[in-house]
């Protein structure tokens, strides 16, 4: 028996990783059993015999490396040493803001994450994870990586026989971002989007819902709502809202649509594991990560202001950090409406040909990962 850490609260992604990461498990060890408990719950003494009595701990996926990732992601349990069996990452991705390159350079774990880390090597060997950006982050900090993908690539169905570029593209599912700062771009994204097909009708995703509850405040929810009221607006009888938090099933209708353009990163993989194409805005590292996994057009939904640029020629870390603490260093970026709309007319002229090599990607690293699982 494992025990499986989820991520899975609210967002429709986690519940995805979680969903696709049992069932991965499952194939790949089908006499085993598997319980699962909240990553943000720590351990309880009472807890801590049954796990010790595991094979060990998985943890499902998820933008879990991270300098605060042990205790402040991870409760795990407030002495490490107490957990007796191995600790395995499986397909956990970086998460950072920008994300950048000058991000890549000079991300650093704190000590107990490193200790976490450590562990995990000593269980494991190259870590597990989902994408070329995490595995360099991993690296620079002197952990050798693994590059398996998401456990969310991987449909329990497999994948369809082959790419089919969408003849027609009649139903659009648009996910809205989730900072505010992008609001504004993101409703100027979709009327460009009306436009560019006249004839489309749009499906709007809220993967962390509309309505307040434990994970949701209610200025939270209110700007939620507002954002849905603004998309539709634009034009009522061609745009759909939808809260697709919390179950699976609220997304049944993105097998309906021909294409995905939003923010959401788990929405994207959603289209990538069923050969279907899918544009992704960048609201930080996760998704310029797996862009480069699948060598995908990467669009910034940010751009770098003009105290970001002169931040950026510091060499300093501390004087960077102090920096942006005093001014906005980056803002929603002006470009990326037309940047976008330039990206999808190529793929049209192309009869979507960029998306023909996401079979080749995914089951090169499905094999990969279950060389991983194997091991364990």
């Amino acid at each position: 028996m494992y025990i499986c850490l989820t991520g899975a609260k609210k967002n429709l992604g986690d519940f995805l990783i979680t969903d696709r990461a049992l069932k991965l498990l499952k194939k790949h060890k089908p006499d085993e059993e598997f319980e699962v408990l909240p990553h943000w719950q720590e351990f309880s003494v009472s807890q801590l015999e049954k796990i010790n009595s595991s094979k060990g701990i998985i943890i499902l996926g998820g933008p879990g490396y991270r300098r605060e990732m042990y205790p402040g992601i991870y409760k795990l349990f407030a002495d490490l040493d107490q957990i007796k069996v191995p600790i395995i990452p499986l397909g956990l991705g970086w998460k950072s803001f920008p994300g950048d390159m000058l991000d890549l350079k000079g991300y650093r774990f704190s000590g107990d994450s490193l200790r976490l880390l450590n562990r995990m090597k000593e269980c494991v060997g190259p870590l597990s994870c989902r994408d070329p950006l995490t595995a360099t982050v991993l690296e620079k900090n002197g952990f050798p990586a693994l590059m398996t993908g998401c456990p969310a690539w991987y449909r329990p169905e497999g994948l369809p026989d082959s790419f089919l570029p969408p003849a027609e593209i009649n139903s659009i599912a648009f996910t809205p971002p989730q900072l505010s700062v992008y609001h504004e771009q993101s409703a100027e994204l979709l009327l460009q989007l009306s436009r560019i097909f006249p004839n489309a009708k749009f499906q709007i995703s809220f993967h962390r819902g509309l309505s307040a509850d434990e994970f949701t405040t209610e200025t939270e929810a209110d700007t939620a709502r507002a954002l849905a009221d603004k998309l539709r607006a634009l034009s009522p009888d061609r745009i759909s809202i939808h809260d697709t938090s919390y179950d699976l099933d609220n997304i049944a209708f993105y097998s309906d649509c021909d294409l995905h353009v939003g923010y959401r990163v788990h929405a994207h993989i959603h289209f990538l594991s069923r050969l279907a194409p899918s544009i992704l805005i960048n609201e930080d590292g996760r998704g310029r990560g797996v862009q480069a996994a699948f060598s995908l057009n990467s669009i910034d939904g940010w751009r770098y202001t003009f105290f970001g640029k002169i931040s950026n020629t510091v060499n300093s870390v501390f004087i960077r950090k102090a920096i942006g603490k005093i001014f906005p260093v980056t803002s929603s970026s002006r470009r990326m409406v037309e940047q976008t709309k330039k990206i999808i007319e190529d793929h049209i002229g192309n009869d979507w040909i960029g998306f023909s090599s996401l079979e080749d990607t995914i089951n090169s690293a499905e094999k990969i990962m279950k060389g991983y699982i194997d091991k364990f």
